[in-house]
């Protein structure tokens, strides 16, 4: 399943998604502090994953969420994940790949892979030339 509805709507659209199906997890690529998915921890099992001086960080504050971490700009950035977690999982990525050097290195094969086993995934940025110089 693919969405793209832009940026305002991305939220909206992950949360329909959680609550009109199965999933029990949601797992947060390019989590930052992990504010975002901790709200979650009631209904899901939130996971994050990010760099990481973003892991060391979102752990102190979220003990109960699980974090990894994963270096988005390196050839080895892969998390193994179980499958039967993707596939009761909702996939998110906000606005994570404008700030990544080469997405084509890691961070879209990493989506790619997640995405022959998650139900969907949430993937919103803002116009990345606007941030190139």
């Amino acid at each position: 399943m693919k969405i793209h509805l832009g940026a305002q709507s991305d939220c909206f659209v992950f949360f329909v998604l959680i609550i009109i199906s199965f999933l029990r997890y949601v797992i947060d690529i390019g989590c930052g502090n992990g504010d975002k998915v901790s709200v979650l921890q009631d209904e899901f099992i939130p996971i994050g994953l990010d760099m990481k001086h973003n892991i060391l960080e979102a752990r102190q504050f979220h003990p109960n969420v699980k974090f990894f971490s994963i270096d988005f700009d390196s050839l080895d950035c892969y998390v193994n994940l179980p499958e039967h977690m993707l596939l009761q999982s909702v996939l998110i990525s906000a606005d994570v790949i404008e700030h990544i050097v080469n997405p084509n290195l890691c961070f879209l094969p990493l989506l790619k892979h997640y995405m022959q086993f998650a139900f969907a995934l949430v993937l919103s940025t803002p116009e990345r030339n606007l941030y190139c110089r």
